[in-house]
C-alpha cells in the first residue's frame, strides 16, 4: 500500500513534507525566522521550507553519490548510471552547477 502524502498546511500554503512528524520542526523553524530574524510570517515559512528542502536534497545527493561510487566499484554500471541521474537531479534542485566537483554541501553528508 502506498504511503499517504503529508503536507504542511499553513494559511492556504500547502507544502509537501516527507514525514508528518516534520511539520512540528517546520513550525519551530518558521518561528525562529519570524521572531529571531524579524521576518514577516509568510517569508519565515518560505525560509523554513527552503531550508527543509535544501537539507533533504543535499542528503539525497550524498546518498546517490555514495551508491554510484559503490556500484562502479562493483562493476554494476547500470546502477551507477541510475544513481548518477538521481544525483544530478538533486544537485540541480539545489541550484548548483555540476562542474565535475562534488559540492561542499554534499560532501558534509558523505
Amino acid at each position: 500500500m502506498a504511503k499517504e502524502k503529508a503536507y504542511w498546511d499553513n494559511k492556504g500554503n500547502r507544502r509537501y513534507v516527507l514525514d508528518p512528524d516534520d511539520v512540528e520542526g517546520l513550525e519551530r523553524e518558521a518561528g525562529v525566522h519570524e521572531y529571531v530574524n524579524k521576518h514577516p510570517r509568510e517569508d519565515a515559512e518560505d525560509a523554513a521550507y527552503g531550508d527543509y528542502t535544501k537539507k533533504h536534497h543535499t542528503e539525497a545527493a550524498a546518498h546517490h553519490l555514495s551508491y554510484m561510487k559503490a556500484a562502479q566499484a562493483n562493476g554494476n554500471y547500470s546502477d551507477a548510471k541510475r544513481h548518477k541521474i538521481l544525483y544530478d537531479m538533486h544537485v540541480k534542485a539545489l541550484g548548483i552547477e555540476d562542474n565535475g566537483d562534488v559540492p561542499n554541501e554534499v560532501m558534509q553528508y558523505m
